[in-house]
């Protein structure tokens, strides 16, 4: 099963070597030297947070648009980063730590258009991402998880963040959790009591959902509440091919909107088409996150360089500005 924290380890240890990699890729054909006119390339995810770009409504945006496209799976944000700056990429998916560690560090990716928000819990207390124990377990809330060993995919990741804001919101301190990395086996520690707590995200959360060895203690809601994932191009691309960006930024919001709008079903059958190992069942009652319906804005951006300013991320490196994540007017 696919787990959307996995590309969490990758972004933590690739992400300090986007700026040399910038370096040995200059020549690569980003489309800086003059207007962009091939087929456009979209780094995507295989989990959920890709979804809208494979509606119909976003197929026939692109078309409307004139433009041609082909989406390339990638692992990780750090699997995007080179293949942007060589220009095997126009366009990627990314969390929004990753571009923002970035230009703390000197390369320039700029956000061109929205993916999901934190999408609140639902009625039953799930989210996208949620959080689990073992069974008998002295954990019983959020805030008592401080004092305990948590298997986090990747320290100074974007769902590291996210777990330290879910744990001081609930009234805890996070600071005194005992962080453990895990990668993409947080579960499996947890079963075998090297971890006293850990996450997922979805459908992997759904799928546990009957598991006896672990119990569930609690959704949380990512990013804050404000945008979580975003499409990213290189400060270079955007401004070269301004008109092109706004191009791509309308065709994702047609698919934003249309897959909000969407039932279970239908939103389901989209899913299974990239996550073919997902049983129809498994994603019929999946939590699925909703997307921006407009463009991104230099508030979510700036909510964004915040937390990981409130959380130290920044120590080594300079702070950016909001409008420096964004496409020059």
């Amino acid at each position: 099963m696919t787990n959307d924290h996995t590309f969490a380890k990758a972004v933590a240890a690739g992400i300090s070597t986007i700026a040399l990699v910038a370096l040995s890729a200059c020549g690569g054909s980003d489309g800086g030297d003059g207007e962009f006119d091939g087929t456009v390339m979209i780094g995507t995810f295989p989990s959920l947070n890709s979804l809208s770009l494979y509606t119909d409504a976003a197929k026939e945006a692109f078309e409307k648009e004139g433009l041609q496209v082909e989406f390339k799976t990638v692992a990780t944000p750090a699997e995007a980063a080179p293949q942007l700056i060589g220009g095997q990429l126009q366009f990627s998916i990314m969390d929004m730590t990753t571009p923002i560690t970035a230009a703390s560090q000197g390369t320039d990716f700029a956000m061109v258009a929205p993916s999901n928000y934190g999408t609140p819990l639902f009625d039953d207390g799930w989210g996208t991402g949620n959080l689990w124990v073992a069974p008998g377990s002295d954990i019983t809330s959020v805030e008592d998880i401080p004092g305990h060993k948590f298997g986090v995919p990747a320290m100074n990741s974007q769902i590291w963040l996210d777990i330290r804001t879910a744990v001081d919101e609930a009234g805890g301190d996070s600071s005194k959790i005992e962080w453990i990395e895990t990668g993409a086996t947080g579960i499996t520690n947890l079963k075998s009591g090297q971890v006293d707590v850990t996450t997922t995200s979805e459908p992997s959360g759904t799928a546990l959902a009957g598991d006896k060895e672990v119990k569930h203690l609690a959704g949380f809601v990512s990013a804050g509440g404000d945008l979580a994932f975003e499409f990213v191009s290189t400060q270079d691309f955007a401004n070269t091919n301004p008109e092109l960006v706004e191009k791509f930024e309308r065709a994702v919001l047609a698919g934003n909107k249309a897959f909000n709008a969407m039932s279970t079903e239908e939103k389901a059958a989209l899913a299974q088409t990239i996550l073919p190992e997902a049983s129809p069942e498994l994603l019929r009652a999946v939590r699925f996150p909703t997307f921006l319906e407009e463009e991104i804005g230099e508030d979510s951006v700036k909510a964004a360089i915040d937390r990981m300013e409130k959380y130290g991320l920044f120590e080594d490196a300079d702070v950016p500005a909001p409008e420096d994540l964004l496409p020059k007017d």
